[in-house]
């Protein structure tokens, strides 16, 4: 893929990360999120947003609950870092995918490191689950991390699929 290409998929992704964002501070999320709340239509669409951008959303959201107390500034603070660090994600998936081309032992390692990240990332979803949940009808609050940790164990089967279609295969005749 071309620096073009790389650039159209940031885009895209900063149009679904701000979408989201706005769409959640017009139906007051930050409220509902320190006060707890069944799943909505934003939950649903911000866990699309981590699929795609695990790490950066989870960077973004730790690092606004350490930078601010107040929720709509903590909630707006976390969609501009995630912004600005999905830029970076996304880099990095470039630069990976440029790097795999340097031959099977390099994309050995990036998919064992791939499964890694996914494998860790599933456990500690998993533990986040166990500690975080407590069953009540208002079960996404502010301790609900599951799905934010989720989205990283995501990064690796994403970051797999931008390589796979960055480093074309050559066609058969």
């Amino acid at each position: 893929m071309s620096d073009s290409s790389i650039t159209r998929i940031i885009r895209w992704n900063l149009g679904l990360i701000i979408a989201i964002g706005l769409y959640g501070l017009f139906t007051d999320e930050p409220y509902w999120r320190d006060t707890g709340h069944g799943p909505w239509l934003y939950d649903y669409l911000f866990w699309l947003g981590l699929v795609f951008n695990g790490p950066s959303g989870f960077a973004a959201d730790y690092f606004s609950w350490l930078a601010v107390d107040n929720v709509e500034a903590r909630f707006v603070l976390q969609y501009v870092l995630w912004c600005f660090l999905l830029w970076l994600q996304w880099k990095g998936y470039h630069r990976l995918a440029q790097w795999c081309r340097g031959g099977r032992a390099r994309q050995r390692v990036l998919h064992s490191a791939a499964l890694l990240l996914t494998l860790a990332g599933a456990a500690a979803a998993y533990q986040a689950w166990a500690f975080g949940h407590r069953p009540s009808v208002m079960f996404i609050d502010k301790y609900f991390w599951f799905v934010r940790v989720a989205g990283i164990s995501c990064a690796g089967a994403v970051l797999l699929a931008y390589i796979y279609f960055a480093n074309p295969r050559p066609r058969a005749c």
